[in-house]
C-alpha cells in the first residue's frame, strides 16, 4: 500500500498543469536577476534578449555547448516564440493594435528591449529557420507609447543576413528546458551533462 501511495504522488507530482500558463521572471546564476524569462505551460526557459544582442548567429550557435557563453540554450523556433508571447497575452500576426500595447510592453519589460526613440519599444531576435544560406528569420514585439492611443504589435517574418551580421539592439530568441521545480539552474545543468 505504501508503495502504491508513492507511485500515485510521484504521478501527480509531474501530471502536466491544467492551469493557464504563466511567465515568471526569475534570476540565474550566470546572466543576473532577472534574466530568465519561464513559461510554465511549455516548460520552457527563455534568456532575455539584453543578454545575446550585438552577436551573430554563427557566433551565438556555436556557444550552445558545454563550457558556452549560452551553455544549454538553443534558438527557438518562430511558432514556439509566438506562443511564449500569446502566454503573455500578446495577439501575435494582428498588426498594430492599442489592445496589444499593455501586453507587448509587459513581455519587453521581461525579456528587455531597446528605444530607438522616445516612447518606442522595440525587442528584435533571430529565430533557427533559414528561409536562404546565411539568412534567419527575425521575430520582434514593437509598442509605441506615442501613438494615440498606444499601440503595440507583434510578428514572425522577414529574412535577415544573421550569420555574419551583429546590432547593439538586435538579439536572439534563446530556450532552454525548464529545471524542475526545487533544483537550482547551475544543478540542472549539471544533471543534464550527465545523461548526454
Amino acid at each position: 500500500m505504501r508503495f502504491l501511495t508513492v507511485v500515485l504522488l510521484l504521478a501527480t507530482a509531474v501530471m502536466p498543469s491544467t492551469t493557464s500558463a504563466v511567465l515568471q521572471s526569475v534570476s540565474d546564476p550566470t546572466y543576473g536577476p532577472g534574466s530568465i524569462t519561464r513559461d510554465t505551460d511549455t516548460g520552457l526557459e527563455w534568456l532575455d534578449l539584453t543578454n545575446s544582442y550585438n552577436q551573430t548567429f554563427v557566433y551565438v550557435a556555436s556557444q550552445f555547448g558545454p563550457g558556452g557563453a549560452y551553455e544549454g540554450f538553443r534558438h527557438a523556433r518562430s511558432d514556439e516564440v509566438r506562443l511564449y508571447w500569446e502566454h503573455g497575452g500578446i495577439s501575435v500576426g494582428t498588426g498594430w493594435s492599442s489592445a496589444n500595447y499593455t501586453p507587448c510592453s509587459s513581455v519587453q519589460l521581461m525579456v528587455g528591449h531597446s528605444e530607438p526613440s522616445p516612447g518606442f519599444w522595440q525587442s528584435v531576435g533571430f529565430t533557427v529557420e533559414s528561409p536562404q544560406p546565411d539568412y534567419r528569420n527575425l521575430a520582434y514585439i514593437n509598442s509605441n507609447a506615442n501613438s494615440r492611443p498606444s499601440e503595440g504589435a507583434a510578428e514572425s517574418s522577414g529574412a535577415y543576413d544573421a550569420d555574419s551580421h551583429s546590432a547593439p539592439d538586435l538579439g536572439h530568441w534563446l530556450v532552454r528546458p525548464m529545471a524542475p521545480v526545487g533544483v537550482q539552474a547551475t544543478t540542472w545543468t549539471a544533471i543534464r551533462h550527465l545523461y548526454r
